[in-house]
């Protein structure tokens, strides 16, 4: 158990610390797909 109670999620073969951090994981992909960055 972590020290804040996150759990890895698994997402496109990586995993991620926390649900944040797929989250944004999944914003910046969906920026790279626009163009943004």
């Amino acid at each position: 158990m972590s020290k804040y109670s996150n759990k890895k999620v698994e997402l496109d073969g990586f995993i991620f610390d926390s649900e944040a951090e797929s989250r944004y994981y999944e914003l910046l992909k969906e920026k790279q797909g626009a163009g943004e960055i």
